[in-house]
C-alpha cells in the first residue's frame, strides 16, 4: 500500500465503490507521517496479504 503511486490508487478506484473507499483510506495512509513511521514495508506486505485473505473468504460467502 505505501508503494502505491497516486494513479495506481486512481485506477483502483474505478467503478468499484469498495475500492473507491479503499482507495481514498489508503491515500490518506499513504500521506501520513505518522503512519508511514508506525509501519515497515515488511509490515505492510504482511498487512495487505491480510487483508486481500479476509475479503476473499467474504467474497467466497457472497
Amino acid at each position: 500500500m505505501l508503494d502505491l503511486k497516486k494513479k495506481d490508487l486512481k485506477k483502483i478506484k474505478e467503478g468499484d465503490s469498495f475500492m473507491a473507499k479503499f482507495g481514498e483510506k489508503a491515500t490518506k495512509l499513504n500521506e501520513s507521517s505518522e503512519f508511514q513511521s508506525w509501519m515497515t514495508a515488511e509490515e505492510d506486505f504482511e498487512w495487505c496479504k491480510k487483508m486481500e485473505h479476509h475479503y476473499g473468504k467474504k467474497e467466497e460467502k457472497n
